[in-house]
């Protein structure tokens, strides 16, 4: 009888096994066969950069504007350009008056045609020059007034390379600032920023004086 008893009780816990896993089976079947959810894809937030740039000439009658001066005798129509620490951390940078910081801005433009104009210091010669940095503090702004005068040849004080530009006469451009500081000994010694930022390109309309 105990022997009997044995066998039935096994039996049973092999019919309870089996019943499970082919429940189990029937689920698994039934989830796959089962639509997927369409869920929006999650798009990694970019982190804002440490530093950006921009040029700070709004819409005017549904257009942006930008002047050029051909007469580099003339008094030129100034703009800003406005560099952003958008980190926790001061950031230092070149003060324009030196060579370190002299050539750190330059623009690029793009003619209605499809041309690239690059636009940049012209060089100057340098009796007085010495590496001098000034200091950002966190969510600080620097702004840097610009007027587009040509250089002329043998003309010391630091104007503008637009010779392309000038001669093509685009009524339109697609116009963005670019800011660059290489690294060297002297921006490790100071511990300025170094690196590449370049804004967001807007079209302006130009004007030529």
């Amino acid at each position: 009888m105990r022997s009997n008893a044995a066998f039935y009780t096994f039996i049973a816990a092999v019919t309870i096994v089996i019943t499970t896993s082919i429940f189990t089976l029937n689920i698994f079947a039934a989830k796959s066969k089962s639509p997927s959810l369409d869920l929006p894809s999650i798009r990694p937030i970019k982190p804002t950069p440490a530093l950006t740039i921009d040029i700070a000439i709004p819409i005017h009658h549904k257009k942006r504007h930008l002047a050029v001066n051909n007469n580099a005798g003339q008094p030129g129509h100034i703009f800003h350009v406005v560099l952003t620490n958008n980190s926790k951390k001061p950031i230092n940078l070149w003060r324009e008056w030196c060579s370190w910081g002299y050539f750190n801005l330059s623009f690029e433009a793009i003619d209605d045609n499809g041309i690239t104009h690059i636009i940049k210091r012209h060089p100057r010669p340098w009796r007085k020059n010495y590496p001098d940095n000034l200091t950002l503090e966190p969510r600080e702004h620097r702004v840097i007034p610009v007027s587009l005068i040509p250089a002329r040849p043998k003309q010391e004080s630091g104007l503008w390379s637009l010779e392309t530009l000038t001669q093509a006469k685009p009524k339109t451009v697609s116009l963005r600032p670019i800011f660059h500081i290489p690294p060297d000994r002297f921006s490790k010694q100071n511990k300025v920023w170094t690196g590449k930022i370049s804004g967001k390109l807007k079209t302006y309309n130009i004007t030529y004086h």
